[in-house]
């Protein structure tokens, strides 16, 4: 399958995606992202270009409908340690379809929402299918200025899951997710390092090296951290921390 060769239409694509829920290895890919996972090299694997193939691939939204249990109740467990969604401005760093602030949406519908994504591609998809999220076009792992000149939101609240795992410098990252200063605080999430295999993944932490890395990297913040449920994830829930500001 060569790179480009993932534009199926309506029937095709439902078809892959019922094959990728049965078994994810059978069905096919870009050329590009298959000899990047062959590889075994987790850096080439998180290349930006790839991940504008991945997202448009019809497995990639197979994939977000299976983790709308996880969404809940990451929003739950951010609404238990203070975060306020009444009302609020609120962005998901690393939005992906939008499928995480569509849950936050249901529970809290006077919500305003953007998500923010480094694939033009899963913004693309996002806004045409989710008109009520604003899509931007960010890097997290852009210089602090141009990536919070590019967010240019006036932010109540900051998600951010299952992305710092896949970052050659997450100190960078965190640092500008704080410098989006949220009024009401961020959350973050990354699976359990302890017994995460995952190939594609870079940094792995356990419980308690992930209390070390926001707890140092977050001074002037109130860091509240902890588990959170999370079905399908290592051992059953992920890493969890919530940065309120003092």
């Amino acid at each position: 399958m060569d790179a480009g060769d993932y534009d199926f239409d309506f029937e095709t694509e439902k078809q892959l995606c019922e094959a990728w829920r049965r078994d994810p290895g059978s069905v096919p890919y870009p050329t590009a992202l298959k000899m990047a996972y062959e590889s075994q090299d987790a850096f080439a694997m998180n290349a930006k270009a790839l991940m504008e193939l991945t997202y448009q691939l019809p497995y990639s939204h197979a994939y977000e409908s299976t983790q709308r249990e996880k969404y809940e109740n990451f929003v739950g467990a951010c609404s238990d340690a203070g975060i306020a969604f009444v009302g609020a401005h609120v962005a998901d760093i690393g939005c992906g379809y939008g499928g995480l602030l569509e849950i936050v949406r249901e529970k809290y519908p006077t919500t305003v929402l953007c998500g923010v994504e480094c694939a033009a591609s899963a913004i693309d998809y996002m806004m045409g299918r989710r008109p009520h999220i604003k899509g931007i076009l960010a890097d997290i792992e852009a210089p602090t200025n141009e990536f919070t000149t590019s967010v240019r939101e006036k932010l109540d609240v900051v998600l951010c899951t299952e992305v710092l795992e896949h970052l050659a410098r997450p100190e960078h990252a965190l640092a500008n997710l704080l410098a989006l200063r949220p009024s009401r605080g961020i959350a973050v999430t990354v699976p359990n390092g302890r017994i995460d295999t995952a190939a594609q993944h870079i940094n792995f932490w356990s419980p308690e090296s992930w209390k070390l890395f926001v707890t140092r990297n977050a001074a002037g913040w109130r860091v509240i951290v902890g588990r959170c449920d999370s079905p399908g994830s290592p051992g059953g829930f992920d890493n969890f921390a919530v940065l309120l500001p003092n």
